[in-house]
């Protein structure tokens, strides 16, 4: 069997969408359930302005293809707050 550079172009393509697919509720749905139940955000303007916003900043970023490793730096920077694989660092001193 042979396939073309093209075909496992769109076959990866095709698998990066359905994980993409799968993994982006729960990356946006959290944020927003957490400010629903924990800080009593509202369900008529905050909680739909800031879903969509959230989606806004997803869509921006992939459309500048940046890194995970760029996005985490400006997060840090901008807001003082660390993600790493192995925990939540919160608000330099």
């Amino acid at each position: 069997m042979t396939i073309k550079a093209s075909e496992l172009e769109a076959m990866k393509q095709k698998e990066r969408q359905k994980a993409l697919d799968a993994v982006l509720p729960l990356l946006l749905g959290l944020p927003v359930k957490v400010l629903k139940e924990k800080y009593g955000w509202g369900t008529q303007k905050r909680l739909p302005d800031f879903a969509d916003a959230l989606l806004e900043a997803y869509e921006e970023s992939s459309k500048n293809e940046r890194s995970m490793e760029d996005l985490m730096k400006q997060v840090e920077q901008d807001c003082g707050i660390r993600f790493s694989e192995d925990e939540v660092c919160s608000m330099k001193e």
